[in-house]
């Protein structure tokens, strides 16, 4: 019942943080500054209850994987803040606070 309570409670947090969406680079090849601030900890039988949370330009985001061909992966994280390097496309998967990662590096 306490998992119950706390993701009901995380769920409507997130939801009421939604902010109005923020427009990825026009060119790939432009990475911007983020910072990858935890793991996604929800638990449920969706994809969307898995990835992390990405702040970037101070609006939080949340992705579900590192890109195929990415030399940097969730095995490089030792502790969380994790300042990176990305460029990324919004996702119609999950929720609106969804993006895509296509390239992702330390910084």
């Amino acid at each position: 019942m306490k998992n119950i309570i706390f993701l009901s409670l995380f769920a409507i947090i997130l939801f009421a943080n939604c902010q109005d969406e923020v427009t990825p680079p026009d060119n790939n090849n432009d990475l911007v500054e983020a910072t990858i601030t935890m793991p996604n900890p929800m638990a449920c039988p969706t994809i969307c209850c898995s990835g992390w949370f990405i702040d970037i330009d101070g609006v939080q985001h949340h992705f579900i994987d590192f890109p195929e061909d990415s030399d940097f992966t969730s095995a490089d994280i030792e502790n969380y803040p994790v300042e990176v390097l990305i460029s990324y496309e919004d996702s119609d998967e999950c929720w609106e606070i969804t993006i895509v990662l296509l390239e992702i590096e330390a910084n």
